[in-house]
């Protein structure tokens, strides 16, 4: 009964062994050590492998020779795997030779992850208004949010920065920051809209992409005008003035004009 129980515990074993190792990505290493007893070989030329091409020069331990001119090797690298090859692939170095090797790779990779740098600050703001991002590369945030700014955009009125951990771009017209550049066109004026905005209450005007509205007041990081028959405001960043030959000459916006509509 006990060796039963032992057969088949072996065999449970036996079953489970390799599913564990289906699942890893990568394997253990053992650095190279004078009387290791193990086999060190070095690739005399670039080696494609299922993970990808293998440098000339790069030392591997030998884990198995079979059917007489192939081998098993394992990469002296912090994610180490093995690879299959020809003998006549490699050559054969010392343990001193595979431990320098090893050495480097080692450092090498450790400071790749030291030099993973943050990104530098360069102001950091308030949001004014909550802002639902619309994509993926933007961000979104609430009333309040303190963001840090990494960057002013090349498309003007947008910056990118950081929320509680989050990244991503977002209107500058949304939050409060010294500095900020007014928008010196003479009004009225027309102006292209470059994004849809959606208004968040009834006193905001909705755009769509190409629109063309009649800007009449600036207020701040945002702009109030006319659209066909409404009349609201709209962040600043979301439209893009036109060339002064194409905005009304001498017309002044009518003081009885209503302000919200």
């Amino acid at each position: 009964s006990g060796a039963a129980e032992a057969a088949e515990s072996g065999k449970s074993s036996k079953e489970a062994g390799p599913k564990r190792s289906s699942k890893r990505k990568s394997v253990s290493v053992t650095m190279p050590s004078e009387g290791d007893g193990k086999e060190y070989v070095m690739l005399r030329g670039r080696q494609a492998t299922e993970g990808g091409d293998l440098p000339k020069g790069t030392v591997l331990c030998v884990r198995k020779r079979y059917d007489g001119d192939k081998l098993r090797a394992r990469t002296l690298t912090a994610d180490a795997t093995d690879v299959s090859l020809s003998s006549h692939a490699v050559s054969a170095v010392g343990w001193q030779e595979a431990l320098e090797f090893a050495k480097g790779q080692f450092k090498s990779s450790s400071g790749r992850k030291r030099k993973s740098k943050k990104k530098k600050v360069i102001m950091e703001v308030t949001a004014k208004y909550d802002y639902e991002a619309q994509g993926k590369t933007e961000l979104s945030f609430k009333k309040g949010a303190k963001i840090a700014v990494f960057k002013k955009l090349q498309e003007e009125g947008w910056w990118s920065g950081e929320v509680d951990g989050r990244k991503g771009h977002f209107p500058s017209s949304y939050v409060d920051a010294p500095g900020k550049e007014e928008h010196e066109a003479k009004l009225p004026c027309l102006a292209r809209s470059k994004h849809n905005f959606e208004p968040r209450t009834e006193r905001e005007l909705a755009l769509r992409k190409g629109d063309v509205v009649k800007v009449v007041e600036k207020a701040g990081q945002w702009l109030k005008g006319e659209l066909e028959d409404r009349i609201g405001f709209f962040p600043a960043n979301y439209v893009v003035f036109l060339p002064p030959d194409a905005c009304p000459s001498g017309e002044e916006r009518s003081s009885d004009t209503p302000a919200e509509q």
